[in-house]
């Protein structure tokens, strides 16, 4: 592509679930990526990476920290849209491998929990793309600078 791509930041991702899910299913919450296989999940089909999700061992995991594990999980709705990921979590049809910015009302709130909090999804790069050799005005520029503060925010 000819397109001029500036790196603004970078989105973190999670697993994460309605609160409530586990316990009126009887089960136990996934302890670290494997586990995940044994549940359903509910997949953002528009990722390069489709339905293998990676992950970083944090503190409290059972692997080095640091260390990365990628697993493939499967479900009963896949789908491009984040708005539907995002309600049929709301909905307890399972379990999402979500960017914080799509349901961080949601985990405020307590209506969404961390699913595995032990292991942290891996980040996804976020760019702001601009056709070549055009000058950007001041509001997209703005724009871009916005952006990239909001991202290092959170």
């Amino acid at each position: 592509s000819s397109l001029i791509a500036r790196r603004i930041g970078t989105v973190r991702r999670a697993v994460v679930a309605r609160r409530g899910y586990f316990a009126q299913l009887g089960i136990a919450p996934p302890c670290d990526p494997a586990a995940l296989q044994q549940h359903n999940c509910i997949v953002y089909s528009e990722l390069r990476s489709g339905p293998t999700w990676t992950f970083e061992a944090g503190p409290g995991a059972d692997a080095p920290p640091g260390s990365l594990v990628s697993v493939r999980v499967g479900g009963c709705l896949r789908t491009n849209s984040g708005e539907a990921v995002r309600e049929a979590v709301l909905a307890g049809m399972g379990l999402a491998y979500s960017p914080h910015w799509l349901v961080e009302k949601e985990l405020a709130s307590g209506e969404i929990e961390l699913a595995m909090p032990h292991w942290q999804g891996q980040a996804l790069p976020m760019q702001l793309v601009s056709p070549p050799q055009r000058r950007l005005s001041g509001k997209v520029r703005a724009f871009g600078d916005h952006l990239a503060a909001g991202l290092a925010e959170g």
